[in-house]
Order: structure tokens, then sequence, then C-alpha cells
């Protein structure tokens, strides 16, 4: 069989040859540090890319007979490919959220826009499509695929997550799964296949339960994981950069794993791209693996590549093609591509889509050829932990519980996602719903001053509400925070309301003065250089000084001053030392920095430029750090990611103590308490009221 896909692949290569007209000398020309055109002995022929007219740059591709979906910032374009070397446009979709991937499944388009979570388009009329459903993820939504009425969406850091797509305008939360750091997906058999980005990994995850998924297997990557395809028993995985210590392979290649024991990945071939000079963005690679043994994988800057994979052991390189230099100055990076008849569509993040003639595409097969499945009993359910059912009431709620605030001394408002605003009343021993009010975007946060409501309403972005005397919303203004449409998912409001202050999209904090609710006035913006702002990172909790401090994921802690006619960026402590897990929280006028199994008591910095970083104090028996919340002598962390919330007793603040744990299958968020009780919003787990 090895022989004559051999011969196969010899023909392809002599119509390459015919087709192309000439081969390329081994001279390789370059720019800023990329190749143009690799080395054509190692990497095979060099096929021209050519820029589809009318397209936009784009990360996420969809290929399905005659219709071709591209998505990017801002748009979903679909282009009719009845003749495959000139796509035509058809319909649009405008304001979609960083499309990243995409997957046509029965007569619906599933999309994924990491802050913007999962969207549902009818193609059906492709000339004018329709957003039918738009589904709150638990974080940044960026892989996707789908099989068996489920949409499995990774989530990077917290997982992947199981959608219910039966009705396809109704997704339904089913469950998810952690791993290292999931960025793509592909399934098989009751087995879902992950490249976990940070960790380097491949993951094999049961799913047959949706509501208690387990990883069974993994394997060691050599470089950052991404794309995964599953056929005849073998995951292929696209990588980045980035070597592990016991390997000497520099990653950006493509790892090939035997998964016919899914429990233990066996690597049994690899094959390297050229190294290249590392950009943080866009870090994107792709694979996709048809049943002649040829394989596809895009790397970024590198461009795209056609591999022999039918020996795994000696993989050979058929033939690549490079994006064209941009208006960035260098290459056009690939964010995602797809085979058709005799062409490759690659998705140019910052130019536009392109298309690229060759013999060797063809349009990809569904069928995956036989694949492992797991002959051992399905899990049950997960059962609610004990130590919650006897010292919690659980309410439901439709859409994720992510934020409260109090009212009144007996009522709590609840941000709940795409279910919007609740009003509880939890004076009782049951909670009782006294409003359930729509929002115009999701709800993600809430805070209450008074009589007026703020609230932070995703791509609907930050609105002021005055509160009637019966709980009813009447909204007095709204701030469009980006004009991206990038959504707002935190509000703070300190100096008793005075000023408003917004997390928006990845990393963008906006101050406003809020002095007239009806007319709010914008202040200045601060962009966080890298990383990405994940969940809680603004301190809600005001020092004598007035001080706002931001715990940025990568950078460090940024210190706001708001003791001016109008609020300014002071400095940073702690540069790059910062992980999206600690957090930190004011206790009288301290800051107190939780990181790395212990805290930093921090007094604000006079200066910023040599300042000292405070004694580090360990804590003991503190198994996961969180986003912190303080009351009275106690600090509460919740950990979103993990689904654990500790009590830490400070007392003693040189000598603090945990005194109780609680871990379950949830994402815990700040919590507040009514009248001595703790209520706790955990994410599709609902709303925690402490007995």
């Amino acid at each position: 069989m090895k022989a004559i896909l051999r011969w196969n692949v010899f023909f392809l290569l002599w119509g390459v040859a015919l087709w192309s007209g000439a081969c390329f000398g081994a001279e390789v020309s370059s720019v800023s540090g990329f190749s143009l055109r690799h080395d054509p002995e190692r990497y095979g022929e060099f096929l021209e890319p050519k820029k589809i007219e009318g397209s936009k740059p784009s990360m996420g591709l969809a290929l399905r007979g005659d219709l071709l979906a591209a998505a990017g910032y801002g748009h979903l374009t679909l282009f009719d490919v009845s003749e495959p070397e000139s796509p035509k446009r058809l319909g649009e979709i405008g304001r979609v959220m960083e499309g990243r991937q995409l997957v046509f499944y029965g007569e619906y388009l599933y999309l994924t826009g990491r802050t913007g979570g999962l969207m549902v388009v009818d193609v059906r009329d492709p000339e004018a499509p329709v957003l039918c459903a738009h589904y709150d993820t638990m974080e940044l939504a960026t892989g996707l695929c789908c099989a068996d009425g489920i949409a499995y969406v990774s989530q990077r850091q917290f997982g992947t997550e199981m959608i219910d797509i039966s009705e396809p305008r109704r997704p339904m939360h089913l469950g998810f799964v952690l791993s290292g750091e999931a960025q793509s997906v592909d399934y098989a058999n009751g087995l879902l296949y992950a490249g976990d980005w940070g960790s380097r990994e491949l993951t094999v995850i049961d799913v047959r339960e949706p509501k208690n998924a387990q990883i069974i297997g993994s394997g060691k990557l050599a470089g950052l994981g991404d794309g995964v395809y599953v056929r005849d028993g073998i995951c292929y995985a696209a990588t980045g950069p980035r070597k592990l210590r016991e390997t000497p392979v520099f990653g950006h290649g493509l790892d090939i794993f035997s998964v016919e024991d899914p429990r233990e990945p066996k690597l049994i071939g690899r094959f390297s791209f050229p190294p290249q000079a590392v950009h943080a963005f866009p870090d994107f690679w792709s694979v996709e693996v048809h049943e002649d043994g040829v394989a596809w994988v895009s790397d970024s800057f590198n461009g795209v590549f056609c591999l022999d994979v039918s020996d795994p052991a000696d993989v050979k390189c058929l033939a690549h093609s490079v994006l064209p230099v941009g208006r960035k100055g260098d290459p056009d990076a690939v964010g995602a591509f797809k085979t058709g008849k005799g062409v490759v569509y690659a998705a140019g993040v910052h130019d536009g889509v392109y298309v690229i003639r060759t013999p060797l595409a063809k349009e990809l097969s569904p069928e995956r050829g036989s694949c492992p499945s797991l002959e051992t009993p399905i899990l049950p359910e997960l059962e609610i932990p004990e130590c919650l059912t006897n010292d919690f009431t659980i309410f439901r709620t439709e859409g994720q519980a992510l934020a409260a605030a109090v009212w009144r001394d007996e009522c709590v408002w609840v941000a709940a996602g795409s279910d919007g605003l609740l009003l509880l009343d939890v004076s009782g021993g049951e909670p009782k719903v006294l409003r359930r009010i729509p929002t115009a975007g999701f709800a993600y946060d809430v805070k209450c001053v008074g009589d007026r409501l703020f609230t932070a309403e995703s791509k609907a972005g930050a609105a002021i509400y005055r509160i009637g005397e019966d709980g009813s919303l009447t909204e007095e203004s709204r701030l469009e925070v980006q004009k991206s449409g990038a959504p707002v998912r935190q509000v703070i409001v300190p100096d008793a309301g005075k000023w408003m202050v917004t997390k928006s999209g990845n990393s963008t904090l906006k101050f406003f003065d809020i002095s007239n609710p009806k007319s709010p006035v914008f202040v200045f913006t601060h962009q966080i250089p890298r990383g990405i702002l994940y969940g809680r990172d603004l301190s809600d909790g005001m020092s004598s000084r007035k001080t706002v401090v931001c715990t940025a994921q990568g950078n460090g802690l940024f210190w706001f001053g708001l003791d001016g006619e109008r609020p300014y960026f002071r400095g940073t402590t702690f540069s790059g030392k910062v992980s999206f897990e600690h957090g930190s929280c004011w206790v009288g006028d301290r800051l107190f920095y939780f990181h790395d199994g212990g805290v930093s008591i921090c007094r604000e910095p006079e200066t910023f430029e040599g300042s000292e970083e405070p004694p580090f104090i360990p804590i003991s028996g503190l198994s996961r750090f969180g986003k912190p919340t303080v009351r009275g002598e106690k600090i509460v962390f919740t950990n979103r990611r993990e689904g654990i919330v500790s009590i830490l007793d400070i007392q003693n603040p040189e000598q603090p103590r945990i005194v109780k744990e609680y871990r379950f299958h949830g994402h815990p968020e700040l919590p507040v308490w009514v009248k001595g009780r703790m209520v706790l919003p955990a994410g599709h787990f609902g709303v925690l009221i402490e007995k």
C-alpha cells in the first residue's frame, strides 16, 4: 500500500512540475527574517498564491461544496467557489467578534469569536446569511469541531466546553473538561484530541459522557500545540515555536502519533519547518490529512506545506507556499487553510484570503478511516459535592451566573450572561426571583451604588440604570466602549460613584467620569501591552489614596491614581511576574497580592522607579489561588478555572491560614454578602447562597 502511495505522490509531483513550468533555484529570498520561498530541495516546489479580489483579513476558513466561508476581525464573508480559482463574493455579516475557527455542520455555520463566544449562522441563503444564535462561552472561544449534535469549543486556559447544538438556534451547555491549554480540537469515536498550547501536549479525552469528560492520555509535543487531525488511528499535531529541553527540535513542524492505544499516544514521526523569527501573534498552526497520505499544514508566517505522510517515519515535503509581503512589512501570516478542487485557500491574517493552484490539492473527505474507540463503561454524570449541598442553597440560572451586587441589604442583582439581569430576594430560605430583565448584550458584570446599577453588557457596552422602588430599571446612559464592538467584561465604580472603570476585549481599560450618570465623560484609556486579561483583573476595593490596581497576566500590577482631577496611570510593580491565577485586593490601605503560594503585602509606592518588592509570606495549605474578596478578617479566593473556593483567615496578616475549602465542577466568581451570608455566582453551576 505504501509503495502505491509513493507512486501516486511521484505522479503528483510530476504534474506539479508541468503545471508550474519550472523549479526555483536553491537560493532563498527573505524579508524581516522571514523566508519568501523555502529551499526547494527540502520543502519542494513553490506554489504561487493569488489574493481573492474583495477578500478581507481573515483568521478562519470553512469549505463545503461550492461554498467558502472566511472570518476575521469584524466580518464573516461567504464566497461561491464553483469556479475554484475564481471565488466570487456572495454575502457578509459585519461586527463578528474576532472570527477564529469555522465549521459547517448541518444547515448552519458555527464560528468561534474568542471574547465573542460561539456564533451560529444560517447559511441556507449564502447571499443573505443570518446570525441566528449567539452563545456565551465560558472564556475565550478558540478551537471548534462539531459531531453528534455537540459543538466542542476549546477555550485555552479554561479547557474545552461541550455545547448541545441539536437545536442550533438554542445552544445549551453540557459540560467542560480542563487540559493544559486547549487551542484546537478534533473528534473521532467518542474521543476528543486537543492541541494544548502552553503545556505543549497532545491530550486525549473521553467525551462519551459530556457532563463528566475525562483525560485518558497525552503525548509531549516539540513545540506549542494547536491544530490536530485524526485519521486511521494516527493523530497529526501541528506545532509552533519553543523547544522542549528533552528534544533538539525547535517546534514549527508536524508531530505524528499513533493513537491505536489512545491512553498512550506514541510518537512515530516528525517533520520540521524552517525556524523563523517568532512573532507573538499570529500564532496559528493547522493540519488536515487526506486518505491518499497527503497532509497539508499551515505554519503562520512560514506559509503552507504539502507533505507525504504515507510513511510517518520518513515524511517528505512535496510543495510549499508563502503568502506575499503585506502591509505589516512581513509575509502575511496564514491563519487557516482549506483544500478544494485543485486549489488551496489560505486565510491571510493581515491582508485577505488567497487561492493557491496545485494538482496536489483536493477536497477533504469527511471519512476518517479506522479510528480507536473505548470499550470501557461510560462514566456517570458528576454528582454535586455533599459539602456544597450542606452549606449552600443552589439556585440554577439559564445563563452563566457571572457577578452579583447587593441591593437594599436583602436582595442581589445577578449578571447571568445570556439570561440577562436577575433580581433575587435571598433573605429567606429559598431565593425568589423578583425581576428577570433582558439586557442588550450578555450580562457579564454588575455593580450597585445607591439607586443606580452599573453593568458590563458584552458587545452592547457598559450601561447605567436608575433602580425604581419596585426593582424596575430605567436606562440613563450607555457607553460603547470599543468601536470594534469588543465586549465589555468588567466594570468597577470606585470613589462612591464618581468614576467608572471598564475592561473590554482582551486588554483594554477605560476610565469615565460619571458624576452626571446621564452624560458620562470619557477620560482616558490604557492598553495592557501584552498578554490577556482573564476574569476579574481589576481590584475591586479602594485604598485611602484612591487607587485602582489591575492584576495583568504576563505584565505586572498596573497602578492607577484617582486622587487628582482625573484618573491617571501611575506605574507598574512585579513587572513580568503575574499569572492569570494571581489576584490582589485591598485590606485597609494595603494591597494584598497573592501569588506563587503566598502573599506580598504592598504599601502604595511613592515612586515606581526602582521600588523594592515587599517581603513574601508563604501560605501553607492553600492548594490554588484565585481572585480574592475581603470580608472582615477573612479573604475568599475564587478560582474559576479549577472550581475551587478557599477561605483564608487574616486576623494575623503576617500568619494567614486556610479555614475552609470547596471544590466543585463549576466556575466560581467574586462573592458578595447579604446579612452575613455569602452569595456566590458560579457560572453554569448557578448561584450558591450560604445557608
